[in-house]
């Protein structure tokens, strides 16, 4: 084996969070709001986040993913205000090229880094399979989906400097992180951001969420949403927001746009 692979082996850390399988009755909460697609489910960490199960073949990698110092990362739980944010970092951090930010889609210039997980979960894989062979007009989305599901390499091997998208809590996200790069972090009222994936999970083609939001809600607050428990998520930015590296920043201070650039910069 190649020196330099056996060296970096040695390097990368055991990864420190308990994964543990949901007990099928527990999926089964879940699984009947569901419409189309049904993973399987894990709980990671003394915490309990809520993952499809896809995110255990990368969780690792992503632990010891090498950081650089002129990374940027955009952190949220889903549906806080990611994109709006994701656009601003990264017209400042590119001199605002407004041409590229028009021409180029923001998964390209702002991957998502555990996206990977979604076709990694094998029960979402095969409904996505089996789904494109009923309906062959899914066939270039699936394709492109399937691509990009699968390309770590884009995000780990990309040239300096990388903007990255995450929705993870700090506990999964790289060990070097916050001592390395640049983080920016942004919360939202919770029964906004409820409200909000709410919907957002009723229009994804993979799920399909077919409760009402009541049937919502009594998943969120009981942890059985992915990401979730959410006041862990927040909590572990919250006692960062200090480090020199990191901006914590509100969802309902955004439309403040000369507060918030001055920040950001």
């Amino acid at each position: 084996m190649n020196k330099d692979v056996l060296i970096k082996m040695e390097a990368e850390k055991k990864y420190p969070l308990e994964i543990k399988d949901v007990p099928p009755e527990e999926q089964a909460e879940v699984h009947k709001y569901l419409t189309n697609a049904k993973p399987d489910y894990i709980r990671m960490g003394s915490t309990g986040y809520f993952f499809p199960d896809g995110l255990k073949e990368i969780c690792n990698k992503i632990y010891n993913m090498e950081v650089r110092p002129n990374d940027v990362f955009v952190v949220t739980f889903p549906k806080s205000g990611t994109t709006w944010v994701q656009e601003l970092v990264w017209l400042i951090g590119n001199d605002l090229d407004y041409e590229t930010a028009s021409n180029v889609q923001l998964f390209q210039r702002f991957p998502f880094l555990e996206f990977t997980m979604v076709l990694r979960s094998p029960k979402i894989n095969k409904w996505f399979g089996e789904r494109v062979e009923t309906d062959p007009k899914l066939r270039p989305f699936y394709e492109s989906f399937t691509r990009n599901s699968r390309s770590d390499a884009t995000i780990f091997n990309a040239p300096s400097p990388r903007f990255i998208k995450s929705h993870l809590p700090f506990s999964l996200l790289p060990s070097t992180l916050l001592d390395t790069a640049k983080v920016v972090y942004v919360a939202r009222d919770p029964r906004d951001a409820a409200v909000s994936y709410y919907h957002h999970c009723r229009m994804m083609l993979l799920h399909g969420f077919g409760g009402d939001f009541r049937a919502f809600w009594n998943l969120f607050i009981n942890n059985k949403v992915d990401y979730t428990p959410y006041e862990a998520h927040i909590k572990e930015a919250w006692e960062k927001r200090h480090h020199p590296n990191m901006l914590f920043l509100f969802y309902e201070e955004l439309s403040k746009v000369s507060l918030i650039i001055s920040k950001v910069t």
